[in-house]
């Protein structure tokens, strides 16, 4: 049965990754999720689409060009302050523009498809709300930054039925390994709740540099990225001292929010409490190629602005930040001009976490891996104390391994777990040896 719809709405069910032109990104892989996923078992909510010629349509028919030229022409994108005004006046237009009554019809009868717990008003003015986000501080600065006109840039907004986030978990996905770039495996960060809380680093998720002589580590959590910086700290607490930022100073806050990409591509490494590898702070480090240790829990009690620090992701999957400036000694190798002997060259592994980032190394494959090696460093307790629990008389160790342990119904059943994947990491890895 064909779908009713008009001009201006497209439904999940016609849409797929060739229309983003017409829906933007987002909505488009939705579409594409909703028609391939759906007859797999995979249950991806419903919803439609109001396309970005909508978006042009309601700024047409408001004549709102003028206006967005006289608040963004000439914008400096470096002055924050300017930059916030204008943004601000930016979003008042389009948000005051009102929507032509084609399209309100539109979207109310697709909406009648989807109405739950909300009512038809407060669905039209969030329509208008995420028209004027086009003209957010972070969205203009970007679009400077980048080369995008301002005026040619449309917006497509999405409607659908939300997750029942209070009833399972949500969070984020990516298509390879975030830190090494190792593709032939999903990476998965997940939380209970709304996965926009992984994002933004408000929940801890499931999941060659040489220093020299290292000093007081201040703090330490997940490294993202595998550089070092050195600068002065600035602890931000409030979205009010963004303002104080100076370029190369070294970002310490409690988490990040999109708001801040303005002030953080001029960061030399960014330092958060919350996060994990797929929250804010870490996608916008590995954007940026700056350092980024997320996840340390007390930094901006532990660091105090003006305090001289450096940030080290170069050792291994945990982040520190040392106290003072430390000297960092680079070399770099290419790789691709070695020679490759006629022995196979085959590596010895223990940490899955270091297995992806071995890949890359010019090797014949995994020679031997070492189980006890993944029991330490992976699994982090011995099999014999998830068997025997009730032998362990120290209660910080009772209490770390049913930290380790909670959500499985038996402790054993999480050491088969970890002990498969940990091992599962490791066998992949392919030789690199041309045929």
């Amino acid at each position: 049965m064909a779908i009713a719809r008009g001009k201006y709405i497209r439904w999940f069910a016609e849409l797929g990754m060739a229309d983003v032109p017409l829906v933007g990104g987002k909505n488009a892989s939705l579409g594409e999720m909703f028609c391939e996923l759906t007859a797999q078992g995979v249950r991806v909510p419903n919803g439609f689409a109001i396309t970005a010629q909508a978006y042009r349509h309601v700024l047409d028919r408001a004549e709102a060009w003028p206006a967005l030229h006289e608040a963004l022409d000439g914008l400096n994108s470096s002055d924050l302050d300017d930059l916030a005004r204008r943004a601000q006046k930016a979003r008042e237009i389009v948000y005051g523009a009102k929507l032509p009554d084609d399209l309100m019809a539109q979207i109310k009868d697709a909406y009648a498809r989807l109405r739950a717990e909300y009512g038809e008003a407060r669905l039209l003015d969030a329509v208008r709300q995420c028209f004027a986000s086009l003209f957010t501080d972070r969205a203009i600065s970007y679009r400077i930054d980048n080369g995008f006109d301002h005026f040619q840039v449309l917006l497509s907004v999405g409607v659908m039925k939300m997750v029942r986030s209070n009833m399972a978990c949500s969070g984020v996905i990516f298509s390879l390994d975030t830190e090494s770039g190792f593709r032939d495996v999903v990476f998965i960060t997940g939380a209970y709740g709304l996965g926009e809380t992984v994002v933004q680093g408000t929940v801890d998720p499931d999941e060659e540099f040489k220093l020299g002589a290292t000093g007081k580590v201040c703090a330490s959590g997940r490294a993202v990225g595998a550089r070092v910086a050195s600068g002065k700290a600035r602890v931000i607490t409030d979205i009010t001292q963004l303002g104080q930022f100076q370029a190369g100073e070294v970002l310490v806050a409690d988490t990040t929010m999109p708001d801040w990409g303005t002030v953080m591509k001029s960061a030399a490494a960014l330092v958060t409490n919350r996060g994990g590898r797929t929250c804010h702070a870490a996608i916008v480090a590995r954007e940026l190629g700056i350092p980024a240790v997320v996840g340390c829990e007390t930094a901006t009690t532990s660091i105090k602005t003006g305090d001289a620090v450096t940030v080290s992701c170069a050792e291994g999957s945990v982040g520190r930040v040392y106290a003072g400036v430390i000297p960092v000694q680079v070399t770099r190798t290419d790789l691709s001009t070695l020679a490759r002997p006629r022995t196979r060259l085959m590596v010895n592994l223990g940490n899955p976490e270091v297995a992806f980032q071995t890949s890359f190394l010019p090797n014949d494959g995994v020679g031997l891996a070492r189980l006890e090696f993944i029991v330490a460093e992976y699994i982090k307790v011995h099999p014999m104390a998830l068997l025997q629990a009730q032998r362990i008389t120290d209660p910080a160790v009772r209490a770390q391994i049913e930290r380790l342990t909670e959500g499985y119904a038996r402790p054993a059943d999480f050491f088969v777990r970890e002990l498969a994947e940990g091992v599962a990491i490791e066998s992949p890895r392919r030789s690199t040896r041309n045929p």
